[in-house]
């Protein structure tokens, strides 16, 4: 059975190449680009890639409300930006792990690897 990516990034170029991407290394892929989308679409997953900077929220608030949900809570997170300090802790935030923007797809692979186990 084929893990699932649930990815929220306003960036259509970055959205294009994680889908693009991910969906080559065997997972299928659901992407927004809007908090509002991902709101109301929103479904069980292998693991979420989330922005930080959305026209219409914050990528952080999003972490914070699906670790509070039971639905959701146990699912990694990983929060992705160009925004936050790299050595800022993704614990702060309550995401499993944080990737600093641009990042490297192999880094970004293995770390969704470790995750999705």
């Amino acid at each position: 059975m084929k893990k699932t990516i649930t990815i929220l990034e306003d960036d259509a170029d970055i959205m294009d190449i994680c889908t693009l991407f991910f969906e080559f290394e065997g997972f299928d892929v659901i992407g927004y680009g809007t908090v509002t989308d991902f709101s109301r679409n929103i479904l069980p997953t292998h693991l979420f890639l989330l922005d930080v900077r959305l026209p219409d929220g914050n990528g952080i608030e999003v972490c914070r409300t699906l670790k509070e949900d039971s639905r959701f809570g146990r699912i990694p997170v990983i929060i992705m930006s160009a925004h936050i300090h790299p050595l800022t802790k993704s614990d702060k935030y309550g995401a499993d792990c944080f990737i600093q923007k641009p990042f490297d797809l192999d880094y970004m692979l293995e770390q969704v690897g470790l995750l999705t186990r």
